[in-house]
């Protein structure tokens, strides 16, 4: 069932005052969620060999070590059964999980020192 929408102007007001609500609210949503639309201009690649090679460096950088972290279960039984064979595998466990375990902590913290301390690339 649709829904109607009255588009008219709430009594008392003129279409003028609410076009300038609109307008202050913009001005206050703009304020509040740091947004400049007289600045259009951004700090990311539009598109081109630049913004194509941020995705290459992305896609290569998480490759390797999210490629590792879902073999993890592979490379502990190979290990259990070939290098750490005297040992539980409750004892070689560790190993692997400390392993996911900085792999994901130290994501939150880069992130925090390359915002504190500005280390984004200026242009």
């Amino acid at each position: 069932m649709p829904i109607a929408v009255d588009s008219s102007v709430p009594e008392g007001q003129t279409k003028s005052s609410t076009e300038a609500n609109y307008a202050r609210n913009n001005q206050l949503e703009s304020l509040q969620y740091g947004s400049n639309d007289d600045d259009d201009e951004s700090d990311y690649p539009e598109g081109g060999a630049a913004a194509w090679s941020v995705v290459f460096g992305a896609f290569a950088a998480m490759l390797s070590s999210m490629g590792l972290l879902n073999t993890v279960g592979v490379l502990q039984a190979w290990v259990s059964e070939h290098q750490l064979h005297g040992y539980s595998e409750s004892q070689i466990g560790w190993i692997f999980s400390t392993y996911a375990f900085f792999l994901y902590i130290g994501g939150a913290q880069v992130g925090m020192f390359v915002k504190l301390y500005k280390l984004q690339e200026a242009s």
